[in-house]
């Protein structure tokens, strides 16, 4: 009677063991199948995903054979959507361009909206630097129209020119047999690519450039070079490039007609005409004056330590536009001589000194009347800012911003109540500064 008991109670227990295995690799299973499943799922999701994700964020795929015509075919090119985006969308143009000499076959998708993303900052603009689609983009100040040749020359995409007093933008996309050729983004500027003489601004205005920074060494195929100087909107005329407009380097505004030596007309090497002994009004040696007064208003110029541009020869007025040093202490003095002849310097230019990491003091001189927006922008090291306000009617957006949390802020020949109101929208650090006192100085010396 022992004997059974014992025996039906280890068929029982192993019952129970059995039921107990069988139970564990049920759920096993189970477990198994839901892993399956999710890998399965997970697998599906990216196979009917991945073409969406490589349109919505296209990248550069390495280095293509593009050639002239195709790199400025019209539908590279693009218009602005609203008024205020011209940097955007001339930044979106070079980025198009920039992607299919690097082999992006979706250059197509990069557009003003997706760029938008990366490059734009609400109630500022364009950043200094971003990348979208793989590009990498910068900026720096132009200092000539002959530094904007040499940046085409390293940069077929092209480059994107800024004047901050008109202010507007274009896309620069080549100089070809001695002419800048452009795409102005305004909507009542002709489409495609043409001679700057047709866009909003020149090449000798413009005082800040965007251009790619990565990838480099990208190049167009040269199968159609010959034919680069002939594809624009207009009348092709020859070394001249656009009758009475400016296309060549005399560096007149607005009737800068390249060889010729005669504005409004196709003339001198183009025609064959010998003007070279010519005294009429308009000749070439009137020209030549002219051309040299005029282009010393859109060059910078080195004096000193720190850039100028001249803004107006005869109330002989200039802008400081950025420093020529490296110096970690700067000051803009109240005059500078450019060319012999002495001028007051009465603004600051807009990112004069942007992202100078090694700037720690800036002191500005009492003849400035207006700082223009992120002049200071990003100068994470400055310490030390002093402003003799005596002239200063405005200071520019975001001026200050990104500055050194404990910055100082002396505004010398002023009010409380002034310099707070100037301050507005400079985006100086709560954390900062400020301080008011009088100009202590003799009358003769504050003058």
């Amino acid at each position: 009677m022992e004997d059974r008991n014992a025996q039906s109670m280890k068929n029982t227990r192993n019952c129970k063991s059995t039921r107990r295995i069988k139970r564990i690799n049920r759920i096993e299973k189970r477990k198994g199948a839901r892993v399956l499943s999710l890998l399965f799922s997970l697998l599906l999701c990216l196979s009917l995903t991945a073409q969406p994700v490589r349109a919505a964020l296209p990248e550069s795929g390495g280095q293509a054979v593009v050639t002239f015509s195709e790199l400025n075919a019209s539908e590279v090119f693009l218009k602005q959507s609203q008024a205020r985006v011209c940097t955007l969308t001339a930044s979106t143009m070079m980025i198009r361009r920039a992607a299919m000499l690097s082999g992006n076959q979706d250059w197509k998708q990069i557009t003003e909206k997706y760029v938008r993303k990366y490059a734009w900052a609400e109630k500022t603009g364009l950043k200094w630097n971003f990348t979208a689609a793989g590009i990498t983009v910068t900026q720096k100040v132009l200092s000539s129209k002959s530094e904007l040749i040499r940046l085409l020359n390293a940069h077929p995409e092209g480059v994107v020119i800024y004047n901050a007093k008109k202010p507007h933008a274009i896309l620069v996309t080549d100089y070809t047999d001695g002419i800048l050729y452009c795409s102005d983004p305004s909507n009542d500027k002709p489409a495609g690519r043409y001679p700057i003489a047709q866009a909003s601004i020149t090449a000798e205005s413009a005082g800040r450039c965007w251009y790619v920074k990565n990838p480099v060494n990208l190049t167009v195929a040269q199968t159609d070079a010959n034919t680069a100087g002939s594809d624009f909107t207009g009348s092709d005329t020859g070394d001249s490039g656009f009758t009475g407009s400016d296309t060549g380097d005399s560096g007149l505004a607005g009737s800068d007609t390249g060889d010729s030596g005669f504005a409004g007309s196709n003339s001198g090497e183009a025609s064959g005409l010998d003007t070279s002994d010519a005294e009429s009004p308009g000749s070439s040696r009137e020209l030549d004056a002219q051309e040299a007064s005029n282009a010393a208003l859109y060059t910078n110029q080195k004096a000193g330590n720190l850039m100028y541009r001249i803004l107006d020869q005869q109330a002989k007025t200039a802008v400081c536009t950025g420093r020529a040093k490296n110096d970690a202490s700067v000051t803009i003095p109240e005059t500078v001589h450019l060319s012999g002849v002495q001028y007051r310097v009465v603004q600051v230019a807009q990112g004069a000194f942007a992202e100078a990491d090694d700037l720690k003091e800036i002191t500005v001189g009492a003849n400035v009347v207006q700082i223009e927006p992120k002049a200071f922008y990003h100068c994470k090291n400055l310490q030390k800012i002093t402003i003799y306000a005596g002239s200063l009617q405005t200071i520019g957006a975001d001026a200050f911003a990104k500055i050194h949390k404990k910055a100082k802020l002396l505004m010398i020949g002023g009010k409380m109540e002034a310099f707070a109101k100037l301050l507005s929208g400079t985006s100086v650090p709560v954390t900062a500064t400020v301080k008011v006192q009088a100009d202590s100085r003799p009358k003769t010396e504050a003058k």
